[in-house]
């Protein structure tokens, strides 16, 4: 049976085919990607009549190649989200029009190694859920075919048809459909439990990637806060992002931006007349324009009396607008788009004489709903100047931060002139933070104008804002971040979060996530993603950069060159402080993924000195000492001893325990440097020491095949000194490998792996599957073993393959194993101080999330689960004992 990971050349045929029915209609797609991307042999062939028999369709002339397609957006993590229909588990996406899906099919399917048949439904197909079925399945040909249906919202019972498809596909076919949403679709079903649904949310464009789609894709002249802007109002919503490049082609950046600020969006106006509004009734149209002003929708919040009948009239239209695509249920509300709403306000408030009283009211219902911003929004559209000024004085900060500065203008003109802010507290908030040195510049803001932490550069103009709860609280977790204690600025924004909503907590939520990555835990990078994406969401731009540049940090192969992309908008833009902030990060990151590069952290902190952020300098200076340590070079010591010298005389102790793993590293034995007082200090500040005392020198007489393959923190690999790059191996051998070095070398039956990696194919094809990913992997890791030799490091053995390794090599989950086991021996035998020392060896190298990268997938929840556990206990029993707060040793510095 055909199977991606089956060795064999792309087949030279693929067709593609509409169903019977009405010419297709116009496409809602957006063109982030190609058509049929270029290098694939893609023909398109006219419907088939039913009596034309196969053998008379392969001696249809062939077609010319279509032209290759200009120049598109790519988005990895979509096609990572599709890639589960390899698995055999049908993908649905589901979204209303203008989010690509078409497009996104289509880039997926030019993708695939195998046959595609790929079904367009049309208007006016009102054939039966059965007759549908039998149709489509008469496209699958052969085993291994990727069956790809759009437009399934077009069909009088697209639920029931998909349905079908899903609970019973045809043998070998792998599935992957595409409409609006679909009501009523039974995802409870245990037959359709397997289903992945990628819905609105997932398709939306982040904003770095509307960058990439203006600068890359359209060409357009390089402006991030105009992305950021666009992505503000447009939610990400491919469609109207498109019509907005059309709209600004031939235009001047000043004209660009009017067109982007214009009230009435009128840029989008026409294209959401004709796929949106014009296909509802006037009655619900009348009642959305009404109510837009509302964020989330509910039947009590939308009527206008209080009263069983208004709100039964209410929840029936609402109904409606989601049965039209309009809206999206998100739990007991619906939502709106966000270009859709500020349309709908704008009709309403030019064309109603009742808008006034209904904005006022809508006003005091988001207020009394603890909602600052959007009661703000609803108190200028109802022109209540006294109500906006009480707002925007009571809640500056929030409200400062969640807007765009021109959007943010327009309320603080109408508003007046707002109460005056405590400048000096927060000069000296940002001073604690290391962000700032020296006094105000020319044409500085007044206190009038503060929303944040504002401070200034000598020489360099304002220091982005940095946005804060109004009642200040987030400031004390803030300054411990600045230092490197971890841990208490982790516990402080975690205390924040509990009941903050808005955007200090997305600037919260992000700050929390880049705890856990600088202090070397690691973080999941969906988490990271999602973070980046709430500050996308509520603002300020500046911070927005911030979270782009921390996705490097993560060490996704799709992230690496974030960081470089948002220092070079930076410079660009004048935004000084952005830019070595930026490059800060993007140097770290090497560090933190085991490829340190001293030349860019030294350029990091050249930069850094030149723009006065002294306290970010010191922590440069630390991580290039630590690099050049990592990497055996002569100057690593006399640069440590620096490094720590400075870290003192600033009190930065975070900056600190890292210039004194770098004196480990490249002074072992030294007198003045005790290894278990830095591991202590790490402890206590919650630095992982594992992390950074990664050794990267190269032995005098190495082994043949010494292996370092970690699983802590981020799966990672080592051969003979040197990393491997796993976007090389094929995905299912690379989770074939981390399954395996999960087992610590321990023999896996096969039976086991198939029913791990495969849990819903037959028991033929999944071990059919193994032996393919197998044999990729024994290629991937001996390249020079011939095709019948004996493999060296996944031998099969008695029904079961292992990963062995040689002797020298270092694996963190075998050496978990053993601390685990030594401390509970020691604890058995009454030696506390054996104890105390396996345990901490122990959180040296546990105390990390197991393979982030895998996801929730059922084989690695159990050990997850296991080693939290055993991580959580080894601190109470430390904490017990009075050793430390949370006991991490001097690891040892692996060979």
């Amino acid at each position: 049976m055909a199977d991606r990971d089956v060795p064999r050349e792309p087949p030279p045929h693929r067709r593609v085919f509409d169903l019977p029915g009405d010419p297709p209609a116009p496409r809602d797609g957006f063109p982030l990607v190609p058509h049929r991307a270029p290098g694939h042999d893609a023909e398109r062939f006219p419907p088939i009549p039913e009596q034309r028999s196969s053998a008379e369709d392969d001696r249809r002339p062939e077609r010319a190649r279509p032209a290759p397609a200009p120049r598109t957006l790519v988005r990895p993590r979509l096609l990572a989200l599709l890639d589960a229909v390899r698995d055999r588990r049908p993908v649905l996406l589901a979204a209303p029009a203008g989010h690509g899906k078409t497009t996104l099919l289509d880039q997926y399917a030019a993708t695939w190694r195998g046959p595609v048949a790929a079904v367009r439904f049309t208007i006016g197909d009102d054939r039966g859920p059965g007759d549908v079925r039998e149709a489509v399945l008469a496209r699958v040909r052969a085993p291994g075919t990727l069956l790809v249906l759009d437009d399934l919202h077009l069909l009088p019972h697209a639920a029931h048809t998909f349905e079908l498809l899903a609970a019973d596909p045809p043998a070998g076919a792998h599935l992957l459909a595409a409409g609006r949403p679909v009501l009523g679709l039974n995802l409870s079903r245990a037959e359709l439990a397997h289903i992945v649904v990628v819905g609105p949310d997932d398709l939306r464009l982040r904003w770095w990637e509307v960058d990439r789609l203006f600068t890359e894709v359209h060409g357009c002249p390089a402006d991030a806060v105009l992305a950021w802007d666009a992505t503000w109002l447009t939610g990400g919503w491919a469609a109207p992002l498109h019509e907005f490049l059309l709209c600004t082609r031939d235009l001047g950046p000043r004209q660009v931006r009017r067109t982007l600020t214009a009230p009435g969006v009128p840029f989008a106006a026409g294209y959401l007349d004709r796929q949106v509004l014009d296909e509802l009734g006037a009655d619900v149209r009348d009642f959305l324009m009404r109510v837009a002003i509302m964020p989330e929708l509910t039947p009590g919040d939308c009527a206008s009396a209080d009263s069983p009948a208004a709100r039964a009239t209410a929840a029936t239209l609402l109904r409606r607008a989601e049965s039209a695509g309009v809206l999206t249920r998100s739990g007991a509300a619906y939502l709106a788009e966000p270009l859709l709403r500020h349309l709908l306000v704008h009709r309403f408030a030019t064309t109603s004489p009742e808008a006034p009283a209904v904005f006022a009211a809508a006003a005091s219902r988001l207020r009394a709903a603890g909602d600052p911003l959007g009661a703000a929004w609803a108190a200028f559209l109802a022109r209540d100047r006294h109500a906006l000024r009480e707002l925007m004085d009571r809640h500056p900060m929030l409200i400062g931060a969640a807007l765009p500065e021109h959007w943010h203008g327009i309320l603080r003109a109408f508003a007046g002139s707002a109460s005056s802010v405590d400048r000096h507290a927060m000069r000296r908030l940002a001073e604690e933070f290391g962000i700032v040195v020296g006094g105000t510049a020319p044409g500085a803001p007044t206190d009038a104008d503060a929303t944040g932490v504002a401070a200034v550069l000598p020489g360099f103009g304002e220091v982005p804002e940095v946005p804060l709860d109004d009642d200040g609280f987030m400031v004390r977790a803030l300054s411990p971040m600045g230092a490197g204690d971890y841990r208490a600025a982790a516990a402080r924004f975690d205390a924040f979060l509990l009941d903050q909503d808005g955007p200090s907590a997305a600037a919260a939520g992000l700050f929390r996530v880049l705890c856990g990555l600088l202090s070397g835990h690691g973080a999941d990078v969906h988490d990271v993603e999602s973070a980046a994406q709430r500050v996308a969401r509520t603002g300020p731009a500046w911070l927005g950069r911030v979270a782009r540049a921390g996705l490097t940090l993560t060490g996704a192969p799709e992230y690496r060159g974030e960081a470089d992309a948002v220092r070079a908008a930076c410079d660009r833009l004048g935004d000084v402080w952005g830019g070595v902030l930026a490059g800060h990060m993007g140097a770290c990151a090497g560090i933190l993924r085991g490829e340190p590069d001293p030349d860019a952290l030294a350029e990091s902190g050249r930069r850094l000195a030149e723009a006065g952020m002294a306290a970010m300098a010191t922590w440069s200076l630390a991580y290039e000492a630590l690099a050049r340590a990592q990497l055996a070079l002569p100057e690593a010591a006399e640069l440590a001893r620096r490094a720590e010298h400075e870290a003192m005389l600033r009190k930065l102790p975070g900056a600190l325990v890292i210039a004194r793993c770098a004196r480990l590293l490249a002074e072992p034995g030294a007198p003045d440097v005790d290894p278990d007082t830095v591991a202590d200090e790490a402890v206590r500040l919650g630095i992982r020491l594992e992390t950074f005392l990664r050794a990267r020198r190269v032995a005098a007489d190495p082994p043949v095949t010494p292996v370092d393959i970690r699983c802590f923190g981020g799966f990672a690999a080592r051969l003979a000194g040197k990393p491997l790059d796993l976007l090389q191996l094929a995905p299912q051998s690379r989770v074939l490998f981390r399954l395996l070095a999960l087992h610590a070398g321990r023999p896996v039956h096969r039976e086991v792996l198939a029913a791990a990696l495969w849990p819903d194919a037959p028991a033929d094809a999944a071990f059919h599957r193994l032996q393919t990913a197998v044999y990729k992997l024994r290629r991937f890791l001996e390249p020079d073993r011939g095709p019948r030799g004996v493999s060296e490091f996944v031998p099969f053995e008695d029904g079961a393959y292992r990963l062995r390794l040689p002797e020298g090599s270092y694996l963190d989950i075998a050496a978990a194993e053993d601390a685990l086991t030594r401390a509970r021996q020691a604890a058995a035998r009454g030696d506390t101080l054996a104890e105390a020392r396996g345990l901490r060896e122990l959180l040296a190298v546990a105390d990390a999330l197991l393979l982030p990268e895998t996801g929730p997938e059922e084989w690695v929840i159990g050990p997850r689960e296991r080693w939290s556990d055993a991580v959580a206990e080894a601190r109470g029993r430390l904490a017990e004992q009075g050793s430390c707060l949370a006991g991490e040793p001097s690891p040892r510095v692996p060979r």
